[in-house]
Order: C-alpha cells, then sequence, then structure tokens
C-alpha cells in the first residue's frame, strides 16, 4: 500500500481558483470546490487517514478558513458574501450569526424581512405593523378588509352576530357602564 497524501495537498487539487467572482459580489475571484459537494451544494472531503480512524468528513470551506483564520468563533457560522456555497476562498467568507446569515440569503423569509411595506403599498412602521405570531400584518390593509367585509350583506351579518356574542359575554360591564353613565346625567 502506497503513503496517503497529505490532506493540503488533496484538498488543492479539488479547487478551481477563478479570476472573478461568479456573481460580481467580491473583488476577488472565487475557489471553486470541483469534487464531492453536500446535497445543499457545499464542498467535502474527508480529513485525516480512514485507515487508523483519525479522519472525518468536513466541510470545505470551513476547513479553507481554518487554514487561513484560526477556528471559526464559537456561536458564529461561515457566510459566503459571493453567495457560492462551493467557493472555498477566505476572502469570501465571513463569519456571522445564524441570523445574520439566514437574512442575507435569498429563502421566503430572507426576503419577506427585508421588505419595508406590504404588497399594497404600506410602509411597515410601528404604528402601522402588529405582529399575528412571527406574521407581519398591515393596520391599514387590516382596517380596509374589515371595512370592506362589513358593507356586505354577509359582513353585515357576521357584524350582527359578533356584536351580539360580545354583549352575552360582557353583559354585566356593560350594564355597569350604563348605571355609571346615567349616575354622571343626575349628578
Amino acid at each position: 500500500m502506497g503513503k496517503s497524501r497529505p490532506v493540503e495537498v488533496r484538498f488543492w487539487e479539488k479547487v478551481e481558483k477563478t479570476d472573478v467572482c461568479a456573481t460580481g459580489l467580491c473583488p476577488t475571484g472565487c475557489w471553486l470546490w470541483r469534487a464531492a459537494t453536500h446535497q445543499k451544494g457545499y464542498g467535502q472531503f474527508w480529513t485525516g487517514s480512514r485507515k487508523d480512524g483519525s479522519g472525518q468528513m468536513s466541510q470545505a470551506h470551513i476547513w479553507s478558513w481554518e487554514q487561513a483564520n484560526g477556528s471559526v468563533p464559537d456561536g458564529l457560522e461561515l457566510d459566503h458574501k459571493c453567495r457560492v456555497r462551493n467557493c472555498v476562498n477566505p476572502e469570501h467568507l465571513e463569519p456571522v450569526t445564524h441570523r445574520v446569515n439566514v437574512l442575507r440569503g435569498q429563502s421566503t423569509a430572507a426576503q419577506a424581512a427585508r421588505r419595508n411595506s406590504c404588497p399594497k403599498g404600506h410602509e411597515y412602521t410601528s404604528s402601522n405593523t402588529y405582529f399575528d405570531g412571527t406574521k407581519r400584518v398591515c393596520r391599514k390593509c387590516r382596517q380596509q378588509s374589515y371595512l370592506a367585509r362589513s358593507k356586505t350583506p354577509k359582513g353585515m351579518a357576521a357584524n350582527r352576530d359578533r356584536d351580539r356574542r360580545y354583549k352575552q359575554r360582557n353583559r354585566d360591564l356593560i350594564n355597569q357602564r350604563q348605571r355609571e353613565r346615567s349616575a354622571a346625567k343626575k349628578v
């Protein structure tokens, strides 16, 4: 059996250095991983020795970062500033929190978080926005929707039912307020 080659040699023979960033977001070229990739597109390779069991599967971009800068700080993960998942150029990687990494991405949640107005164009401000769980809701749209529904026969009936249920649940409170008003008028 032949000697196993050093990890560094095996790593660099799987990297294609380019002169330009694949997306144009970084001033230097991407270093593209041309070997095995994870199902999400991140490069991966075996470090150490299979023979003595000292190796493990590593993500190529993390290994590259650690060779250039040391370990990734606790609580942080590497974000590809170039948005190319198989890029292993340490200059294109930045340690950030998981939240920052997700919000910089192209997921539905990230796109929604970057919006500053509702689909109808009303600005999301503290006075015009409330949260229904984790979803932002525009107060102006909600009010317009309520008014539109309340003017239809079905909406009018729904409003009557809602008012009737409120009066049944809060009968004592309503009666107390009426007594207070009539007492105030007598004075």
